[in-house]
């Protein structure tokens, strides 16, 4: 991008000498010029100059490639199983169609015997969901890099794989089966090369030093008459280094400083004041709701829910956009200050020319408002206005340009300006108040671990395993035994991280080693779940492709209200 803008720098000043000598020549001839003339005069010279300057070719990169690097130096520790199953497949026909995930020989001959397990239908569900989940939050992030307009790096793609690689390691908890990791990986790397190709090439075609010399021919070339004919360019240099230059640097400010401001003040709501109470808020939404889907997506889906569920607290908070608003216009009124600051510290100065002052007023601003070098290097040229009367019309464009902008984000809706902010808010509230996003690998019950840096994961009030989606293997019924109760009993349980073997719930640390759990036999789901297991119980059943759990007669008779109150004091509520 230097290499840009240095090239860009000398077309300009080439092209401004070429001018300036145009403008002598014109001046010495002894009759006036029409606009007329000094349009093929100038359109002579700019034919001119543009073919003598030089126009490096710009090396479009082959993004597939640079990403399929990637990717198989990623999978390098899986060894050369891996590696055949990468190059059965072009990266540029990945990641076209939906990903669908597909059992290939994983699960051998059943054994007969009475117990508990996770059968093959429901590994492939919940497989898809993983995957689901990882792809948008993949997809999340190659839409964030793309709104940046920037150019492609590295960094990127090694920010996709590392948030493929730690979500299945937080998902699946095993050694991932080989063909889903490259499968997945491919998927989701060839999309990504896809997008990230289109916005390589975007961008070169934006920053071309040939186009962009050419965007500006007719801003040249009114600069030109404009000076030949020494009109007065105070209020229209004012006015353009206002619009293109200030305003987009006040926007992206503006932008940068809403994100924090909507944590703290979404903070500030009861609901988000603790990870307990937040928990807390959310069952009790789902249990106002009364909406079988949102229960079984909060269970097989909890990160995705929660996010979703976070993001519509945010819309609904904000929904009138008079805090937003607020927001917005400190941090503008606050960007309107520093401007006026800079030009009355700059016209204090001793700055020999207006380029010099402009400059002047750039590097107080340096820290606050990031300014476009096209637009500014485009404004430089051909600028003979008077410093003074510059200032002064500056400061009016200036003042009359925050009022516009007052103006415009009045009228924005909270979604879009969500959309415009460099820091999601709901991505930082799910951090701060879930931490890991890890579920018990039997009832699904969410890590109660603050923060996402803790080795061990633990949860305070397990729930019936059934809800989790395991059943008897013989009646193929939901269980509704707790996981915590299960782990000193002589049950057995079997999973995809089994490989579908039996194993005892006494051991189950051998096969997921990351989790504790607190051994309490007599420990009963609490009245929420039974109510939500009694209510659901066929629903759950047809979902998870299992038999209805044998509910006992005390859980039918659970009310919403005891359901309610129950919540309350599981999590300490009064």
């Amino acid at each position: 991008m230097r290499e840009l803008d240095r090239i860009k720098e000398n077309h300009t000043k080439q092209l401004e000498d070429r001018v300036h000598g145009l403008i002598e020549e014109c001046r010495k001839r002894p009759t006036q010029m029409t606009d007329e003339e000094l349009d093929e005069e100038f359109d002579k010279i700019w034919n001119e100059t543009k073919k003598e300057l030089s126009y490096p070719e710009l090396e479009i990169k082959d993004i597939y490639d640079n990403v399929f690097h990637h990717l198989r130096a990623n999978l390098l520790h899986r060894g050369s199983h891996a590696n055949e199953l990468l190059s059965q497949k072009n990266l540029q026909d990945c990641g076209v169609e939906p990903y669908s995930y597909t059992i290939d020989g994983l699960y051998k001959q059943l054994k007969s015997k009475v117990n508990k397990f996770f059968n093959g239908k429901d590994h492939t569900m919940a497989v898809q969901e993983i995957a689901d989940s990882i792809i948008d939050a993949c997809t999340q992030l190659i839409t964030e890099k793309l709104e940046r307009k920037t150019d492609y790096h590295d960094t990127y793609i090694q920010e996709i794989l590392h948030i493929i690689d730690e979500s299945l390691q937080k998902n699946l908890d095993v050694k991932t089966e080989i063909k889903l990791e490259v499968s997945l990986k491919q998927h989701i790397c060839g999309f990504a090369a896809r997008r990230f190709q289109k916005m390589h090439e975007d961008f070169l075609h934006v920053n071309d030093p040939y186009r962009c010399l050419c965007r500006n021919k007719d801003k040249f070339c009114a600069d030109f008459k404009d000076v030949f004919q020494k009109r007065d360019q105070c209020q229209k240099k004012a006015e353009e280094f206002t619009y293109q230059c200030l305003k987009p640097a006040v926007k992206d400010f503006v932008n940068r400083s809403l994100g924090p401001d909507i944590i703290a003040e979404m903070l500030t709501n009861q609901q988000f004041s603790t990870r307990m109470f937040f928990q807390y808020t959310v069952l009790l939404d789902l249990l106002s709701k009364d909406d079988f889907e949102s229960y079984v997506s909060y269970i097989l889906s909890y990160e995705d829910y929660v996010k979703k569920w976070i993001l519509h607290q945010i819309l609904e908070h904000f929904t009138d956009r008079s805090t937003t608003f607020r927001f917005e216009d400190q941090h503008l009124k606050s960007s309107i200050s520093s401007i006026n600051d800079a030009i009355n510290k700059a016209k204090m100065g001793t700055s020999v020319n207006l380029k010099k002052f402009v400059q002047n007023i750039c590097k107080e601003l340096g820290d606050k408002l990031v300014i476009s070098q096209d637009s500014l290097g485009a404004f430089m040229i051909l600028n003979n206005a008077n410093q003074e009367q510059f200032a002064h019309s500056l400061t009016k464009c200036v003042n009359e340009m925050g009022q516009t902008l007052r103006e415009e984000f009045k009228e924005s809706d909270i979604q879009t300006t969500l959309g415009h902010l460099h820091v999601k808010p709901q991505n930082v509230l799910f951090t701060r108040l879930i931490g890991c996003g890890q579920q018990c690998p039997f009832c699904k019950t969410p890590c109660d671990a603050g923060g996402k840096d803790h080795t061990e994961h633990w949860a305070s009030l397990h729930r019936s395993t059934g809800l989790g989606t395991y059943r008897f293997h013989l009646s193929q019924k939901l269980d509704t035994d707790v996981c915590s109760s299960l782990v000193i009993t002589d049950t057995d349980f079997r999973c995809y991280a089994t490989n579908n073997e039996w194993h005892p719930y006494k051991r189950y640390k051998e096969i997921f080693p990351h989790w504790k759990i607190a051994p309490d036999v007599s420990l009963e789901a609490s009245d929420y779940w039974k109510y939500v297991m009694a209510k659901y119980n066929n629903q759950f059943a047809k979902e998870y492709s299992a038999k209805p759990a044998d509910i006992p007669p005390t859980w039918k008779r659970i009310t919403r209200k005891q359901a309610e109150a129950s919540l309350k004091e599981s999590f300490g509520i009064k």
